[in-house]
């Protein structure tokens, strides 16, 4: 396993696939850390104004009768409870506070992360099965199911390092331009109830977070990979499915059930920041990653089963 593993890694390199991600990742990180840099010099309010007026805004939205009065009062809580504890509305311009947002946010998981998981899986099962060279793999002393793991954990160990490489830059890169440390410092994050922690616990847990959501997504394109018979319809599969996410605020009032089972671009991370709940129909951090989790069994079960049976690879 562990050698098909490796041979699977060092065929992205080869296909210098893992290069162009490395660029990508390097942009999008600079593009991030400017973005901030010139953000944190505009004039902002006193953070007390800020947590009053996003009150106000949630009170009124008590009148809506469409809205779940649970949504708000979970959110004028972790307002309350950032307002006791004196935390900043904009936050802490340190490289520990800006890694903790980029990791439950940023550009890496909206943007980097979805584009990565097409270059790395749109063609690894559709494209080796059209030049001819899954057949002989097929016939290795492997199998069939191991063979498709190894290209799964080899996708998945190229992403973790692709994702410890850009946040570590990103550290490095924030923390030069402001200051580095503050992994004590304190922040809210919504577990079942808000509470304060410190920032180094925040970045652990949406770490954590991140690896289920690539999990997610890796297994979603292996198995469109898998039930299609050209690369072109892999790729539109799982687009699609990430710009239903991306689109799914303009509908989830309309069909609120769905939002237990297409949560906006698999931030889960974001349920740390209480912003979970961003639709009127309020969501717990366990009953995201009990649905997801469940998502990426049966997605996992399915890839291998049609991968095991289907004739045309053969």
């Amino acid at each position: 396993m562990k050698a098909a593993i490796k041979n699977e890694i060092i065929k992205l390199w080869l296909r210098k696939k893992i290069v162009v991600l490395l660029i990508i990742s390097i942009g999008m990180m600079i593009l991030s850390a400017t973005l901030s840099h010139f953000d944190s010099k505009e004039v902002k309010m006193a953070s007390n104004e800020i947590y009053e007026m996003e009150k106000q805004s949630l009170k009124s939205l008590y009148s809506n009768k469409e809205i779940d009065s649970t949504y708000i009062e979970r959110s004028l809580e972790i307002i309350d409870t950032k307002m006791v504890h004196n935390i900043p509305a904009e936050g802490y311009q340190t490289g520990a506070m800006l890694l903790f947002e980029e990791i439950t946010g940023g550009f890496f998981i909206s943007i980097i992360l979805p584009f990565a998981v097409i270059i790395l899986c749109s063609d690894m099962i559709v494209g080796e099965q059209t030049t001819g060279s899954l057949k002989s793999l097929l016939f290795s002393p492997l199998g069939r199911g191991r063979l498709l793991f190894s290209k799964i954990l080899a996708v998945f160990f190229v992403l973790l390092g692709l994702s410890i490489f850009y946040f570590f830059l990103e550290y490095i890169i924030t923390g030069t331009l402001y200051r580095f440390g503050g992994w004590t410092d304190q922040i809210v994050l919504t577990l079942i109830n808000p509470g304060i922690y410190s920032v180094w616990q925040g970045i652990v847990l949406g770490f954590l977070l991140l690896i289920i959501s690539m999990t997610f997504y890796i297994l979603l394109a292996i198995f469109f990979s898998v039930i299609f018979n050209n690369v072109m319809s892999s790729i539109l599969g799982f687009i699609t499915f990430v710009l239903i996410q991306y689109t799914s605020p303009l509908y989830m009032e309309k069909i609120p059930y769905l939002y237990y089972s297409v949560f906006p671009n698999v931030k889960l991370a974001l349920f740390l920041e209480g912003e979970g709940a961003t639709q009127p129909y309020g969501v717990s951090l366990i009953t995201a990653i009990v649905v997801i989790g469940l998502a990426i069994v049966l997605l996992l079960y399915l890839s291998m089963v049609i991968f095991k049976k289907r004739d045309i690879f053969v």
